[in-house]
């Protein structure tokens, strides 16, 4: 699962006959097999299934937009907000934030614009757990229709439970076995790049109207 942005040094393992798979992301100056989920996809189902409960000004909380997943995802919500329509939904974005900390002050920046978006999409865990306290504060919990990425542990005892963007994360192992598995039987075959699907599951907060 790689972190940073050169995992070149893994060519000295390749030379040896270890084989490389990289899951959750994909690895960058240096080409193996990937797995990875569909997160613009995910995002993307996120806003059009907001958009169907009547929201237009969907505010999201990202990551910082160069880690792969993080750029994906915003990726896929920018896609969304245009293929909606929602030209503004520049004004209600924020990236960049790498702890709940961040999230929670800019929930509370976004919500306090005039007018104020009424649903909310978050990038990953850190990041709905600081807008979750931003929105119980604001008292805007019940009032706000809100998607997180990621599943979150007790998300459906909140209250509303909270709609999610659920990874498989079993099939993401599962396949980056199997992909292991094959290179080691075929060490010469192309690499191969998997994306594993994403589901939405609705549980409250994302059909608040």
């Amino acid at each position: 699962v790689p972190s940073g942005d050169d995992q070149s040094y893994l060519e000295t393992e390749r030379a040896l006959g270890i084989p490389v798979v990289f899951a959750d992301r994909p690895g960058s100056r240096f080409t193996a097999d990937t797995v990875v989920s569909e997160n613009a996809a995910g995002t993307g189902e996120a806003v059009r299934h907001l958009a169907t409960r009547g929201h237009s000004r969907i505010a999201y909380l990202g990551d910082i937009e160069t880690i792969y997943t993080a750029g994906q995802r915003l990726a896929g919500y920018r896609a969304a907000m245009s293929r909606i329509g929602a030209a503004h939904g520049e004004r209600y974005l924020r990236t960049g934030l790498h702890d709940s900390t961040g999230a929670y002050a800019a929930a509370r920046e976004v919500f306090a614009l005039d007018p104020a978006p009424t649903a909310l999409i978050t990038g990953n865990n850190l990041i709905t757990i600081g807008a979750v306290h931003a929105l119980q504060d604001l008292g805007l919990r019940e009032r706000i229709a809100f998607v997180a990425f990621d599943d979150l542990v007790l998300a459906d005892l909140l209250g509303p439970a909270l709609t999610v963007v659920a990874q498989d994360t079993a099939a993401i192992g599962t396949e980056a076995v199997t992909r292991l598995f094959e290179r080691l039987r075929e060490p010469t075959a192309a690499f191969a790049r998997t994306s594993i699907p994403v589901r939405l599951i609705p549980r409250g907060s994302g059909e608040i109207p």
